[in-house]
């Protein structure tokens, strides 16, 4: 996704230097990725932060935004499996995203971006509240 997002400059720079170096650390954790300078966020779904509204049940989600600092790249397996992902932007420039809900069974998939999803109020985390209590 975040290459889908920024381009060949996601691998080519210090970020993809840091994603390989997570990637291939043995016992990988919370720790051992904040050792690559990657923040990381991994929970159960019902307790994760930022959630997507997948239109496929048991679908895969994968997500990337880019603002001026940060990469935050979101994958969601089979609706089971949640991580996020934050390493530094290596472009420098920010506001591009990409959503992708994907249906394993099927292989259909929709495309959207972070701001129309928002707007939508469809994450949880970021959206609108969906009542004047929220």
């Amino acid at each position: 996704m975040t290459v889908a997002t920024l381009g060949d400059v996601a691998i080519i720079s210090d970020s993809g230097e840091q994603y390989l170096r997570a990637i291939n650390t043995k016992g990988m954790n919370r720790d051992t990725l904040a050792d690559n300078f990657i923040g990381a966020i991994q929970a159960e779904p019902s307790r994760h932060p930022l959630t997507f509204q997948n239109p496929y049940p048991g679908g895969h989600t994968l997500a990337c935004l880019a603002t001026h600092d940060c990469l935050l790249s979101h994958v969601v397996l089979f609706g089971v499996f949640y991580a996020t992902f934050i390493p530094r932007n290596p472009s420098g420039y920010g506001g591009d995203s990409r959503v992708f809900f994907i249906n394993p069974a099927s292989r259909e998939y929709n495309v959207s971006d972070f701001s129309r999803e928002v707007a939508a109020g469809r994450i949880k985390g970021l959206g609108r509240p969906t009542s004047p209590s929220a």
